[in-house]
This record gives C-alpha cells, sequence and structure tokens, in this order.
C-alpha cells in the first residue's frame, strides 16, 4: 500500500492543498453539524418521541445534547445508527441534512483535486 501512495504521488498532492481550504472545511462541517445537533435537541426537548436512542430503548435515559452531536456527526459522514428519528418532521430535517452533507462534500471533493 506504501509503494502505491509513493507511486502515485499522494502526499505530495495532499501538501498542496491550501491550508485555508482546510480551514474553512473544518468550519463548515462544523458549523452544519453544530446547527443540525441544536435542531435536534430543540425538537427533542419539545417532543421526547421524536427521537429514539436504540442504546437506551430499556432505561429510558434521555438522549443528552452531545448525543445529539454524534448523531449529527453520524448523519452527516454516513447514514446515522444510534439515534432513530420517528416523526415525519425529524425524518425530513435529516433527509435534509444527508443531502446537505453529500452536497457539502462533492463540492469539497471537487475544490481539493481542482488545487491538485
Amino acid at each position: 500500500m506504501f509503494d502505491y501512495i509513493d507511486k502515485s504521488h499522494l502526499l505530495e498532492h495532499i501538501s498542496k492543498i491550501p491550508m485555508s481550504l482546510i480551514t474553512e472545511i473544518i468550519i463548515i462541517i462544523f458549523g452544519i453539524n453544530l446547527m443540525f445537533s441544536i435542531i435536534y435537541y430543540n425538537i427533542y426537548k419539545i417532543k421526547k418521541n421524536s427521537f429514539n436512542n436504540i442504546h437506551n430503548l430499556n432505561t429510558k435515559k434521555p438522549i443528552s445534547f452531545f448525543d445529539f452531536i454524534y448523531y449529527s456527526n453520524t448523519l452527516f459522514f454516513s447514514l446515522g445508527y444510534d439515534i432513530i428519528p420517528q416523526t415525519l418532521l425529524v425524518k425530513f430535517i435529516s433527509i435534509l441534512h444527508l443531502n446537505i452533507g453529500f452536497i457539502i462534500s462533492s463540492i469539497y471533493i471537487s475544490k481539493i483535486i481542482s488545487s491538485w
């Protein structure tokens, strides 16, 4: 694997990515996920049955704000697993979050590749 990386000059390409672009990506992803975490948490505070946490189904332990930060990030980078949206509103917001994650990721991958 290291031979392939060396032959493809991948490390040279990575070092050419502007630090401003890396900073922008981190800020955008952090901001989007924090915004959605706040939205999810506020919906949960208003209507507790909007979400189920598969790890707390028996104990009925409340879902914390940190759990929603975790959910938001797993939803942005994959499909989210531990917390399950239950209402139509939350499912719609989660779909919107997934789509934004896909679009943002696509935009920044193309920006990274074009910087090579």
